[in-house]
């Protein structure tokens, strides 16, 4: 992985939250300018694809005031101090859904905004549910829903899905699902 190096002179932190702090990065280029970047600092967050079988995922509906609507997502959450990344998994999976997995396994990370924050987000797969709350920690804010994986393409084609993380999760989704098919879905285009 190439990583350009930029001089950080000075960072001041601007603001500090219950989740996250802001703070302005002073940096010097390599031809010796100085430059300002804002930077958003957040622990990251593990996102969850909760799979109900072969065919058949959980969404749930929140609303998210920066959005200002509800969305459709993937279960997820913040990382805890040093929690890792799995355990973060597994327990928004339940608080958010009222299911825990038999076996979950960590597929990609990603940033979903590198422009300005350092979240980086960890996708997982979730299999072998099993309902063991049926009223979630969350389930005042969250709906969860059942979805066939085959109407998330459309869903998100339609603008019903805009949420990032979920998009990606769909999209791993379809083409870990191509893989497994192998030629034969190709053969017949």
């Amino acid at each position: 992985m190439e990583k350009m190096s930029l001089e950080v002179i000075k960072s001041d932190l601007i603001y500090r939250g219950r989740l996250v702090n802001f703070q302005v990065d002073t940096l010097r280029t390599a031809d010796g300018k100085e430059i300002k970047r804002e930077v958003l600092v957040h622990p990251g967050a593990a996102v969850i694809i909760p799979k109900l079988d072969e065919d058949r995922v959980l969404l749930v509906r929140q609303y998210r005031h920066a959005a200002e609507r509800v969305l459709w997502e993937f279960p997820a959450g913040t990382l805890e101090p040093d929690e890792p990344t799995e355990v973060c998994a597994r327990r928004e999976l339940r608080e958010e859904t009222g299911y825990e997995a038999k076996s979950i396994k960590a597929v990609l990370a990603f940033y979903p905004s590198p422009g300005i924050s350092q979240e980086k987000m960890f996708l997982f797969v979730a299999d072998g549910l099993k309902l063991v709350d049926e009223t979630p920690l969350e389930a005042g804010e969250i709906r969860v829903e059942l979805k066939k994986i085959k109407d998330l393409n459309q869903m998100v084609s339609r603008g019903e899905i805009i949420d990032a993380k979920t998009i990606i999760g769909i999209l791993y989704l379809t083409l870990s699902r191509e893989g497994r098919e192998g030629l034969e879905g190709r053969e017949e285009a």
